[in-house]
């Protein structure tokens, strides 16, 4: 049984190669075919060099040239030409890294949305993310640490000892062992006074909307964050209490949704230091979203809108960790790269609000 492609694709260079226990055929027509009465067929579809197809040059469109002698040796071949595609096909893709200086505390820059709104906006356009400063009040931060305590069942405010913390049932204060390596408290949004005190800061939606271009704002509600302490006075580091490393993910499609088309944001509750555990991301890779999507078609997942980051893309080696002071908010657009780095042997329990 032969079907053949849609008119768009009679003129691409792709050729559909199906791979069988028993035989083996090459399409010789860009018209393709796919033999779907054979459940054992694999289908694989890349650009594949002229070249490096077996032409049958009597074979009518959307036909099949002769099956080939030795499957074996031709499994080989295509295996490499497969490997080579993938490998040329991913060249064409460039990120040219542009990594953000610190100011002279160690934290990323940050800006109000009253005073500062050109510099925000140039910062956001320049690297796809901006901290806002000053969101809450020293007394909002207070009230909001203790309502993420309260949420994790930990029985009041740090600081803990060793012993304390050693008795608590972790998984059942995060929620689930996933929310436990990655720092996630319950699944639930809070619906808690610091907590819509947080959604609803003034400087918060005032920078959204200069971001936006607009005033009128859908909200995705919130949960909360929390990294455990690891170091406790001369005990050996608890380095298995730190979150899982090199967490990079979007929370959007790149394949579906390669335009802008939301921000996130994270509420530093305590200060979050090179050290001490918190967001990290890829600077200035918005830009390229649709070009990384375009170039890893074989990573292709329709459908879902949280997809990983391939381990080993070489994205990876810009990631940037983004330190800022108690009571900032991180905003980025969904496009770029991100997690969380885990906190390094620390002293302090960080916390955080991911306003996403």
């Amino acid at each position: 049984m032969h079907s053949r492609r849609p008119a768009a694709e009679a003129n691409s260079c792709t050729r559909t190669y199906s791979l069988c226990k028993q035989a083996m055929e090459a399409c010789t027509r860009s018209q393709g075919c796919k033999c779907a009465d054979c459940a054992s067929f694999a289908h694989i579809e890349l650009p594949i060099p002229t070249t490096a197809i077996q032409n049958d040059e009597d074979a009518e469109p959307g036909q099949c040239g002769p099956a080939l002698a030795t499957l074996e040796a031709r499994q080989q071949e295509l295996t490499q030409l497969v490997a080579q595609a993938r490998q040329q096909r991913g060249a064409g893709f460039v990120f040219s890294p542009d990594p953000v200086t610190l100011d002279a505390d160690g934290f990323v820059p940050s800006f109000s949305p009253e005073s500062q709104s050109r510099e925000l906006r140039e910062f956001w356009e320049r690297y796809n993310f901006v901290v806002v400063c000053d969101v809450l009040s020293a007394d909002q931060l207070v009230g909001a640490a203790a309502e993420i305590f309260q949420a994790a069942e930990l029985g009041g405010s740090p600081p803990w000892t060793l012993e304390q913390l050693e008795r608590i049932n972790w998984e059942s204060a995060y929620g689930s062992r996933y929310n436990l390596s990655k720092g996630f408290v319950g699944y639930e949004p809070p619906n808690s006074v610091c907590a819509w005190e947080s959604r609803l800061a003034p400087a918060l939606y005032k920078a959204n909307a200069l971001l936006f271009g607009r005033g009128d704002l859908l909200v995705k509600l919130d949960r909360f964050g929390m990294m455990r302490p690891t170091v406790f006075g001369g005990a050996e580091p608890r380095k298995d209490w730190q979150t899982t490393g090199e967490w990079i993910h979007w929370d959007q499609n790149p394949w579906s949704e390669p335009d802008f088309t939301r921000i996130q944001a994270v509420l530093a509750i305590s200060e979050h230091t090179a050290t001490s555990g918190g967001f990290h991301c890829v600077p200035g890779f918005a830009q390229s979203f649709r070009a990384w999507a375009a170039a890893n078609e074989d990573y292709r997942i329709d459908g879902g809108d949280i997809i990983s980051v391939p381990t080993g893309d070489p994205m990876r080696k810009h990631l940037q960790r983004i330190p800022m002071r108690a009571g900032s908010v991180c905003l980025w657009d969904s496009r770029t790269p991100h997690g969380d780095f885990p906190n390094q042997p620390h002293t302090s329990c960080d916390s955080c609000v991911a306003l996403d």
